[in-house]
């Protein structure tokens, strides 16, 4: 028997599904295969699943022996919508996580992370797991630096779309600060080359670096960070990192606002109505904060990724019972 994860990845929308579901597919002891984009690995070879027939799929979902299927995604298009209803047809379990929509309900299992915007409880089937404990990070256990290396850290995803980056650098270099930067530019980002070459010599105090992976041990080496909601969001509030959230979109202004009022930093407004006026001000409020956060032990305790496969692995195991 196997398991399909289904995520996405791109330009657009960044790394964070993709990482997520990574994870979880690595952890997991079952046999899998990692739907990116509408691609799957099969056989050694590279097979667009979008692009063959209903019978095709329902033979392709025999030959693998395939009993559940993943999604942690972005968007929700006809061909998931497609995929959900042949699984469906195939007696096949459906599990989402992190996902808001009415189509949620006929699923197996969903998984549910702390959002404002997750209110309504029409989109939760009748087994569903709610809460900070089921974040998935990309972190075991906390890791400590007795020496701060940067003042603040910063990163806005896989890809950064909306320029965000150039915005906050041009800023610093407007205000002539001394602080020490380090800037994080995700492996989608297209201008990633651009960004480094018009900016690494105008401060020698901002570093550039390009991870895949591990971005913890730069959170761990510096004392606040400036970022955009998504994963490392919440990797800087588990490493206790004081953070200014820059909400990308919309849905997730009200998250900002939550996570100052639980006192994990400073909330910033709509990317779109940013301006230099109001981040100095946010980023003085970050910085002149006497606690600016709370116990971490209280919110994140980095245990969900094992939560979650425990949870999938009992749902494997029912199959067999049934």
């Amino acid at each position: 028997m196997s398991i399909i994860f289904v995520t996405q990845k791109n330009p657009k929308i960044g790394i964070g599904h993709f990482v997520r579901t990574n994870l979880v597919k690595s952890k997991i002891k079952i046999k899998s295969y990692l739907l990116i984009n509408k691609n799957i690995i099969f056989k050694k070879k590279n097979l667009t699943l979008n692009k063959i027939s209903d019978i095709q799929l329902k033979k392709f979902f025999k030959e693998i022996k395939l009993k559940i299927i993943y999604f942690d995604i972005h968007i929700l298009d006809n061909f998931h919508k497609k995929l959900i209803k042949l699984a469906k047809s195939e007696n096949i379990k459906i599990i989402f996580y992190d996902y808001y929509d009415p189509i949620v309900k006929k699923a197996n299992v969903a998984f549910f992370t702390p959002s404002f915007y997750v209110i309504k409880k029409k989109y939760y089937p009748k087994k569903f797991f709610t809460g900070w404990k089921y974040l998935i990070l990309n972190i075991n256990k906390k890791k400590f630096n007795k020496k701060k290396n940067y003042d603040i850290l910063l990163s806005f995803g896989g890809s950064d779309p909306n320029k965000i980056t150039e915005f906050v650098l041009k800023f610093f270099l407007k205000y002539k600060s001394n602080f020490k930067i380090c800037c994080l530019i995700g492996y989608l980002n297209k201008r990633k080359k651009t960004i480094i070459k018009n900016y690494k010599n105008l401060n020698r105090n901002i570093k550039f670096f390009r991870p895949k992976s591990n971005i913890n041990k730069y959170i761990n080496k510096s004392n606040f960070a400036i970022i955009s909601i998504g994963l490392t969001s919440y990797e800087t509030i588990f490493f206790n990192t004081p953070s200014l959230f820059i909400p990308i979109k919309k849905i997730d202004i009200k998250l900002a606002k939550y996570f100052e009022n639980q006192k994990l930093g400073v909330s910033s407004p709509f990317f779109k109505d940013l301006n230099y006026s109001i981040l100095k001000k946010k980023i003085n409020d970050l910085i002149n904060k006497k606690k600016p956060i709370s116990n971490r032990k209280n919110i994140i305790d980095g245990k969900g990724l094992n939560r979650v496969t425990n949870i999938l692995l009992k749902e494997h195991k029912s199959i067999y019972k049934n």
